[in-house]
């Protein structure tokens, strides 16, 4: 409901939909800033984890009533601009572990594959999370990775998220 509040979900969505998918359905869970640690399931603050698992075990469980039947097939994730030092140096294995733990406590998400795009504000500690999540996916066969840096100057006056063109 936010005219300013959206990301690249919403291109996605409109790529599948000019390639004739009609049966797909995207649930954005993103809220506040900072770092992936946020992410990590059992970390000493997993909100975001919890965020994620609540909001998608909700639709999915909107769907069941509904009598439609279901797949989670994909995991896209574009974080990593307020990674830490310390976080930043585990980034692709904290997105492997997202995955690994999403796959065991979502719904019918077994085979779900993770997609990592690439932040692209600038920053010493940005360049080693693109190395550890391209690393991640490069070694891990249900993730994969792209970059973003083309997109480094589109950013919004923060510097640091994209831009309504480069959502684009």
């Amino acid at each position: 409901g936010s005219a300013t509040h959206w990301g690249p979900e919403i291109q996605f969505g409109r790529t599948l939909f000019r390639a004739g998918v009609r049966n797909v359905g995207i649930i954005k869970c993103g809220r506040g800033g900072g770092g992936n640690s946020y992410w990590l399931k059992g970390s000493s603050d997993d909100h975001m984890y919890r965020h994620v698992v609540e909001a998608v075990t909700n639709a999915c469980a909107t769907l069941t009533a509904a009598g439609d039947t279901f797949e989670i097939a994909g995991l896209l994730y574009l974080q990593g601009e307020s990674d830490s030092a310390s976080e930043a140096a585990v980034a692709g294995v904290l997105y492997k572990t997202l995955v690994d733990n999403l796959r065991t406590d979502l719904p019918h998400a077994g085979g779900m594959f993770g997609m990592i795009g690439g932040i692209a504000a600038a920053g010493t500690t940005r360049d080693i999370v693109r190395a550890n999540q391209k690393a991640i996916a490069d070694a891990t066969s249900y993730i994969d990775g792209f970059s973003n840096l083309d997109l480094q100057f589109w950013t919004a006056s923060d510097n640091l998220h994209f831009n309504k063109a480069a959502k684009l």
